[in-house]
């Protein structure tokens, strides 16, 4: 939590989530809220190793989007705004840059795509934990 407060209170943060419903969940959140199309670079998902171990490589990245209670946070700020080795020493949280933000093209909607290691594209559904559902 103190993190997260470092980052409001520094001014650093255009806009910040905790990923509760899987990254691709929450970034489509940030990215309707925000009215933008949030590009994740496929590479950069962070998997952890024993995930990795237990499911491969591409279950693991699936999990890593859709899955939830991540317990971490996704934040939108300007190149360069956060000293990452500051931060990092500081509250021992290293952080991993997992894509960029694009103005919307006229007339589009607010999304989220995953560019591939090839450099195409795929839009991501919300996916996650859905708190709305009739079955929740």
């Amino acid at each position: 939590m103190s993190a997260a407060c470092c980052l409001v209170e520094q001014e650093v943060v255009d806009a910040l989530i905790d990923l509760s419903d899987g990254l691709a969940g929450d970034a489509c959140h940030l990215a309707a809220a925000s009215g933008v199309t949030i590009v994740l670079d496929e590479d950069a998902i962070p998997v952890a190793e024993a995930v990795v171990d237990a499911f491969g490589v591409e279950r693991g990245r699936e999990l890593a989007l859709h899955g939830g209670e991540d317990y971490e946070l996704c934040f939108v700020t300007d190149p360069g705004a956060v000293d990452v080795a500051y931060f990092e020493k500081k509250y021992g949280l290293r952080l991993v840059k997992v894509g960029i933000v694009e103005a919307l093209d006229p007339g589009a909607e607010p999304s989220v795509v995953l560019r591939r290691s090839d450099g195409s594209r795929v839009a991501l559904e919300r996916g996650g934990f859905d708190h709305w559902s009739e079955g929740s």
